[in-house]
């Protein structure tokens, strides 16, 4: 996945997509812990990690960083019970 947040994008864009990167999370959050979709963990992960970049450029520190505390949770349960060399990159991507 590739973050939609560009340095030259205009301020009020990144908050355009900080809301809805907030909307994808929020559904995919809600189907895996009420329908225990485990299979979107890894992408949910990954788009943390996507949305934390947006939060960046608009200097949202706090959230950035509880975002990709999430995301390295996520990752690295994830990365132990399954094995996945992808989510090895993705944590490796994290350090």
């Amino acid at each position: 996945m590739q973050s939609f947040a560009l340095p030259g994008r205009p301020r009020r864009e990144h908050r355009s997509v900080v809301a809805v990167y907030n909307a994808a999370l929020a559904i995919l959050t809600r189907l895996m812990d009420r329908e225990g979709r485990r299979e979107l963990l890894a992408f949910v992960a990954t788009m943390k990690i996507d949305h934390s970049q947006t939060l960046l450029l608009l200097g949202e520190k706090t959230e950035r960083l509880d975002n990709l505390l999430s995301a390295w949770d996520l990752l690295q349960g994830e990365a132990r019970r399954t094995g996945q060399a992808e989510l090895h990159r993705d944590l490796e991507r994290l350090e």
